[in-house]
């Protein structure tokens, strides 16, 4: 994980600097439709939560394990950090938070992200590990 979150302010997928606007966003996923689907909800609307790039065949899940949990793991870091994690990363992200979600449906604010950064010594604002 050494090095992983160095250099510059990352870019969010919407455009600006990562840190402040996805503090204020939510995660919201349901399994209400044939395929689970995850929406970010912002201040200034709702949209779907985007995939890293290349990861176009795998739906998103949560509550359980499997691919499917570390490629949501994946999106919801790269959301918030404005940079795709290591696996290694996505995976314990996974498993502390994601797959004890409730399986119908689940809501996971940014600042539960940030917190769970934050005790691992990973510093969204300033992007390097701490010494």
């Amino acid at each position: 994980m050494r090095g992983w979150a160095r250099g510059t302010p990352a870019r969010s997928r919407r455009g600006g600097s990562a840190s402040p606007e996805s503090r204020a966003s939510t995660y919201v996923g349901s399994r209400w439709r044939q395929t689970p689907e995850v929406v970010v909800l912002t201040a200034v609307g709702e949209a779907p939560l985007g995939r890293p790039r290349g990861d176009r065949d795998l739906y998103f899940n949560w509550g359980t394990t499997g691919p499917g949990v570390t490629k949501l793991a994946a999106a919801i870091l790269t959301d918030v950090i404005g940079r795709v994690p290591p696996t290694q990363v996505c995976e314990s992200f996974a498993h502390d938070l994601l797959r004890p979600l409730p399986w119908k449906e689940f809501t996971l604010p940014a600042t539960d992200v940030h917190l769970w950064l934050s005790e691992r010594g990973l510093r969204t604002k300033s992007w390097h590990r701490r010494a």
